[in-house]
């Protein structure tokens, strides 16, 4: 089955999957006044209002339903930039002092460029991956704690 937009009498569009266009058409005349209605499109990202209010996103990465997310969509960000902000805070949430303990000690002269090789060769291949995600999430949601932290860890050095 493939995907249509299909234009309404109620000057929005729906999306409708179906067989072919005419079969598209068929559904969207039927049913156009109860079908979610496409608010906003970025390429392959829609934004659908269902008749109740109810907005939701549509990716092929991710699909949400979090009126904020949704929101964040609305006003200019990826589905992916959205998903992957929700990933972020949710590696620093976990670990909260690490995280930001980590960026110190990478501030640090001559230590902190090894730091995630470091913790690889004493805890394993896992925690470089998990040292490396962790600066990565920080580096992108906390830029200015960030650059804070590891001048703080220079200045300590």
């Amino acid at each position: 089955m493939s995907k249509f937009q299909i234009a309404t009498p109620g000057g929005y569009e729906v999306e409708v999957r179906a067989e072919n266009e005419q079969e598209a058409l068929e559904i969207a005349k039927k049913n156009w006044q109860t079908m979610p209605r496409i608010i906003a499109k970025n390429g392959d990202t829609r934004v659908f209002e269902r008749p109740s209010g109810q907005r939701y996103v549509v990716s092929p990465g991710a699909s949400f339903t979090d009126p904020q997310k949704v929101e964040q969509v609305l006003q200019g960000m990826t589905a992916g930039e959205v998903s992957r902000q929700g990933i972020d805070e949710s590696i620093i949430a976990d670990r909260p002092v690490a995280a930001r303990g980590q960026e110190f000690i990478r501030g640090t002269p001559f230590v902190g460029s090894f730091a995630d090789e470091a913790m690889g060769a004493v805890f394993g291949q896992d925690a470089t991956a998990a040292s490396r995600a962790m600066t990565g999430a920080m580096q992108r949601q906390r830029p200015g704690q960030t650059l804070g932290l590891n001048l703080a860890g220079g200045l300590a050095g």
